[in-house]
């Protein structure tokens, strides 16, 4: 699933998959979880960015 938000083009709907992400994960790994939402701005950012994706790899 990060690899899919990593991918998309929209922002916010990477946002709102890795929230869903998150919630899925909260059930049985709650630290990982956090994790993920801890980060979810510079997961994003080169997203936000609209850097193109050969450079969001790198």
């Amino acid at each position: 699933m990060l690899r899919q938000a990593w991918e998309l083009d929209d922002a916010d709907k990477a946002e709102k998959l890795i929230r869903n992400l998150a919630r899925r994960l909260d059930q049985q790994w709650p630290g990982v979880a956090a994790s993920i939402l801890e980060g979810l701005d510079e997961i994003l950012t080169v997203v936000r960015l609209t850097l193109p994706k050969e450079l969001r790899r790198s």
